[in-house]
């Protein structure tokens, strides 16, 4: 029996040395500095976006070198998506200079299965618009589920949230908190060999399951709406092996176990 894939994936530090609650972004570094030291046992550190909490373009660079020297101690590769906040006053080129490694639209091969790492666009102007993927990124999108692997998509702004009553930050603000056209994005992925989606940026953990593939997003690092008056501290490890196990860590944990999706296979349409 092969070893399982070992990913350590964090989302959404948000640091910042002034809190913006309740996001405790003070604590980001202090939360992060442990996950990252115990990466050593993975096959890959995969880091969902929102690394900072914007101020502006000079102070947003001081933030990115804190973060990023941290995640620079990791001794296995390591994967960054675009957040929103990580958008707002600076670009993908700029993250990857800091973070001295490939920030964008990508896809890895790795274990038997394909990881696509998808940066659409995100920045919505704090939150002035809702989101929308555009044709070209539906395109890339396409193209990189073309493979007879299983597939994992990761992104920060999830393809699908289920519910979003009393979230904090987006109950009534749904097109704050997913694509306003991600069905399109589950109809790709539902004719493909995907078998998970992994997502931040709503700041909890959910499930929700479409054709068998899982949609999945996990909580912040800093997030405390769901653990007032401490941060959630989360982060998760998963291992893809002959099921798939999500172990979310911290004060806000969750537990999966899930069935890996046997091909193309499809719910019946309703009637």
């Amino acid at each position: 029996m092969a070893e399982p894939l070992r990913l350590l994936i964090v989302s959404d530090v948000h640091h910042r040395d002034a809190d913006a609650p309740p996001k405790l972004c003070s604590h980001g570094l202090r939360l992060l500095e442990p996950i990252i030291a115990q990466a050593e046992g993975f096959d890959l550190l995969v880091d969902l976006g929102d690394r900072i909490e914007e101020r502006g373009l000079q102070e947003d660079m001081g933030l990115a070198r804190d973060v990023a020297g941290l995640f620079r101690q990791a001794t296995i590769p390591r994967i960054h998506l675009m957040g929103n906040h990580d958008s707002y006053f600076l670009n993908a080129d700029h993250w990857s200079d800091i973070l001295q490694a490939e920030v964008g639209s990508r896809m890895l091969e790795i274990g038997g299965y394909r990881l696509i790492f998808f940066c659409p666009e995100v920045n919505n102007h704090r939150g002035k618009y809702d989101y929308q993927l555009a044709p070209l990124e539906l395109e890339w999108l396409a193209e990189s589920l073309q493979s007879p692997l299983p597939i994992v998509i990761f992104s920060h702004v999830p393809l699908m949230t289920g519910p979003l009553f009393a979230n904090f930050y987006f109950h009534r603000r749904e097109g704050r908190a997913a694509f306003t056209n991600g069905a399109e994005a589950r109809a790709l992925i539902s004719q493909s060999n995907a078998i998970l989606s992994v997502s931040g940026h709503v700041h909890w953990n959910t499930w929700n399951n479409i054709d068998g593939v899982h949609y999945v997003t996990l909580q912040s690092l800093t997030e405390s709406f769901t653990t007032y008056p401490s941060p959630a501290a989360a982060y998760t490890v998963m291992e893809l092996g002959d099921d798939i196990s999500i172990d979310v860590k911290g004060l806000d944990p969750m537990q999966l176990r899930l069935p890996k999706r046997v091909g193309q296979r499809r719910w019946l349409g309703l009637r």
